[in-house]
């Protein structure tokens, strides 16, 4: 026991000053090293801190005689809230998975349900919607057998709202009008609302103006019997998108005028931008620069003071057209910044290409290079000739030889750059198969985005060759972005996460070395690709294609 007591006698700061750790990772490592009959006394400690941080809803005490496996589910359980609050995401969900199998051995059905739908806001905010709606689904059929239609349309909302997300509306729907559905059988005008303001969206997404016009409408007067202006606000906002939807610009404008004033009461800054902007597109179009002017110039100050590139530059974007009557050297200067603000976002490049770009480009310039020796072979036979006919037969010969040498040799690098030029081609296909054979690709991608990706791609293929770490983090700020908007950019334009990609490429780039390189041990492909380890290298590999890398190899050498 003293042991444990000495431990925690250690400063807390000074751990995790050493360990780079937070205080919830602090108390988490102490207590997986605390012994059964004294974590309850760790436990205690880390829930009067989380109390103190106003985390959980109230304190939590335990003694020596409570139940072990009960102390070390809240204890996960609150980590996961800790972290979820303090937007780490990924350590959010590893607390998650690893309170599920306490709340199942003490039967706590409504507690795993819980944290399963916990898990799929976690990655809703890590934009992997696949998972996320694999955790709301796991949530949903507890809920089903517990009966609570309050639970139900909960869940049935972050459901619609994870396919609303992933660009899947058709399913959204079928989601959300269940969730209102049960929602109509109890009292929960709050819920209510959220439900209607999500409903509008989707309808909106689907190109049903008329029913998104609907659903916000309700949610509004749900709003303004309960009071409540900032919410009165976002339903307005929700009314003012299905009208110009159904090109009512008259009623879209006041709907927004009277959402401003709600939004501005309750300092929602970043919905006034919004609606700012809306605002601006609707003047734009009645040609009434001066008026758009003003809300574009109104929005794009919110934006830039909020550091939201990307409504800003639409901000930017309206500034510019609204002042080319009026003020043609003020618009000029606005579409510049519009520019550096595209740029800042997307990164603009010549390419036409995705990440199969490098390899392209290395095949251009063989061939440029191939064509550059011909030249210079077309002149050495110019300059033999010219020989033969003014020097003594000897010098002739010895051109002759001195030609024939360099010819041999010529052939030798002609060879060799058609053989890169082939292996180039080979890279080609296999990252095609890496980045363009996804459901996203099947409609036209915009050379902006082929852009982006290129420039992602060459990203990630230039730290795997440096044998640098391929994180979320590193890629975004070498394209000027943040993480979650570069999770959103890939969701939007290939339908994948950047984890996904990254997976992807690096795989791909697997499957290409052993096909082009036989003597390549899997231990030197799997370094080449990123893995340090092995085993994780040859488990990814399986769970990707089906085979481990050795399997795969085997089959290649068989039909070669």
């Amino acid at each position: 026991m003293w042991i444990v007591v000495l431990f925690l006698t250690i400063p807390q700061q000074v751990f995790c000053a050493d360990n780079g750790c937070d205080s919830t990772t602090y108390y988490l490592s102490l207590y997986d090293k605390t012994p059964l009959s004294e974590k309850y006394t760790v436990a205690n400690k880390f829930l009067s801190m989380l109390d103190r941080e106003q985390i959980t809803d109230t304190l939590y005490e335990y003694s020596n005689i409570s139940n072990v496996d009960s102390i070390t589910m809240f204890v996960y359980y609150w980590a996961a809230e800790y972290y979820f609050a303090t937007e780490q995401y990924e350590q959010s969900i590893s607390s998650i998975q690893r309170s599920i199998p306490y709340m199942e051995r003490l039967g706590d059905s409504v507690a795993v349900s819980d944290v399963h739908h916990l898990q799929g806001i976690n990655y809703i905010r890590l934009s992997d919607f696949e998972q996320a709606a694999n955790a709301f689904h796991r949530s949903y059929e507890i809920d089903k057998t517990l009966g609570d239609p309050s639970r139900l349309s909960s869940t049935l909302n972050s459901l619609a709202s994870n396919y609303y997300a992933a660009r899947q509306p058709e399913l959204a729907e079928k989601y959300i009008l269940e969730a209102i559905a049960i929602n109509s059988t109890i009292d929960e005008p709050k819920r209510m609302s959220v439900l209607l303001g999500t409903a509008s969206e989707i309808s909106h997404a689907l190109k049903k103006e008329q029913q998104a016009l609907h659903f916000a409408q309700s949610g509004y007067d749900i709003e303004v019997r309960l009071g409540r202006k900032q919410q009165q606000g976002k339903r307005l906002s929700q009314m003012a998108v299905a009208y110009l939807g159904l090109q009512e610009n008259q009623k879209a404008q006041e709907c927004l005028q009277k959402s401003i004033v709600l939004l501005e009461e309750t300092n929602s800054i970043h919905s006034v931008g919004i609606c700012e902007n809306q605002l601006g597109y609707i003047a734009l179009n009645d040609k009434q620069y001066d008026e758009a002017s003003k809300h574009y110039l109104r929005a794009a100050e919110i934006f830039r003071n909020q550091k939201d590139l990307y409504n800003e530059a639409i901000a930017r974007q309206g500034l510019s057209q609204s002042l080319k009557e009026n003020n043609p050297a003020e618009a000029i200067r606005q579409s510049e910044i519009y520019q550096s603000l595209k740029d800042s976002i997307y990164k603009q490049q010549t390419a036409k290409t995705l990440s199969i770009y490098n390899a392209q480009y290395g095949n251009e310039q063989l061939q440029s290079e191939l064509e550059a020796m011909r030249k210079k072979e077309k002149r050495h036979k110019i300059m033999a000739i010219s020989v033969s006919v003014s020097v003594f037969v000897l010098v002739i010969v010895v051109g002759v030889a001195a030609y024939i040498l360099y010819k041999k040799k010529q052939r030798q690098k002609e060879a060799e750059i058609k053989e890169l030029q082939t292996q180039n081609q080979q890279l080609i296909d296999w990252y095609k198969n890496a980045v363009v054979n996804t459901n996203a690709l099947n409609n036209e991608i915009s050379e902006q985005n082929r852009a982006f990706l290129n420039e992602t791609s060459n990203i990630i293929n230039e730290l795997l060759e440096k044998g640098a770490n391929v994180d979320i983090t590193t890629i975004s700020t070498r394209l000027r972005m943040t993480p979650t908007q570069l999770r959103l950019k890939l969701m939007e334009v290939l339908g994948t996460t950047p984890r996904s990609y990254i997976l992807r490429l690096r795989l791909e780039k697997a499957r290409y070395l052993m096909e082009t390189n036989p003597t390549m041990t899997i231990a030197d492909i799997a370094i080449k690709c990123g893995y340090e380890e092995t085993s994780n290298f040859i488990h990814a590999f399986k769970r990707q294609f089906g085979v481990n890398p050795s399997t795969y190899r085997k089959t290649i050498s068989r039909e070669n």
